[in-house]
């Protein structure tokens, strides 16, 4: 997820997280030790971590402060959310990012898991996907 990080925006995802019972996952750490770090979660925090990954109630999520465009160069909700695709999902609209940020983000990256994924988002951005 790649949040607007207004202030209050932040504030409304840390209580979400908080009402799900998040707890930063931490590579190393089981779920137990990570669950009993003095982990503040409010959107101050969050304002200050670029990638956090956090385990939930409702499955894990990681919070990004921007993605990178094939160059590197960091690319913020401002600039993303133009091209976004809106769906609702439970009754909130969600907003998804394009295929093409999602695929210039993959190419920059360059992990494996992420050379694995470019194959198939490249035949959905041939076959119509944006």
């Amino acid at each position: 997820m790649l949040p607007r990080t207004d202030r209050d925006n932040l504030a409304r995802l840390a209580a979400a997280l908080s009402e799900l019972g998040a707890f930063l996952r931490i590579g190393g750490m089981t779920d137990g030790e990570a669950r009993a770090l003095p982990v503040v979660i409010d959107g101050r925090a969050l304002e200050g971590m670029e990638v956090s990954t956090w385990r939930t109630a409702a499955g894990d999520l990681d919070v990004l402060q921007h993605l990178r465009d094939e160059r590197g160069d960091r690319v913020g909700y401002g600039v993303l959310e133009p091209r976004c695709t809106a769906i609702e999902v439970v009754g909130v609209e969600v907003r998804l990012a394009s295929l093409a940020d999602i695929a210039r983000s993959k190419r920059f990256a360059d992990r494996e898991k992420d050379r694995e994924a470019l194959p198939e988002l490249e035949r959905l951005l041939r076959d119509g996907g944006e």
